[in-house]
């Protein structure tokens, strides 16, 4: 009779746990395919790439980050500022949200959770 409050309030703090994860992790996961997006967007605007239907994968960046360093290398003078406040900080941080995610799945208690949970490194 003892142990049944010390299973109901150890399973009550795995479960938050969980839940915390999950919440983490699905929270990163929408900041990277938001700036993605945004920057997608500010690329189109920006380069010639209007044409371009490019879809947003969160397992496969590197369509992205081709027109990133397409565009990047066929610009004017006048489109360097824009690049650097509208398309390269968002850049950079959707890649920093995204290490941070892949790292946060490899620390241990966090691995365990994501594997049951079913989410997989970007």
């Amino acid at each position: 009779m003892g142990f049944i409050p010390i299973f109901i309030t150890l399973g009550g703090a795995v479960m938050l746990f969980m839940m915390v994860v999950n919440m983490t992790l699905k929270t990163k996961k929408n900041q990277v395919l938001n700036l993605q997006a945004k920057v997608l967007e500010e690329l189109q605007k920006i380069g010639e790439q209007g044409k371009m239907d490019l879809k947003l994968d969160p397992n496969d960046t590197t369509a992205l980050k081709a027109v990133y360093i397409q565009v990047k290398n066929n610009l004017g003078e006048k489109d360097k500022a824009i690049f650097e406040k509208e398309i390269k900080k968002p850049f950079q941080t959707a890649k920093l949200i995204k290490s941070q995610y892949n790292e946060l799945l490899k620390r241990k208690p966090y691995s365990i959770v994501a594997k049951l949970l079913g989410y997989n490194a970007i």
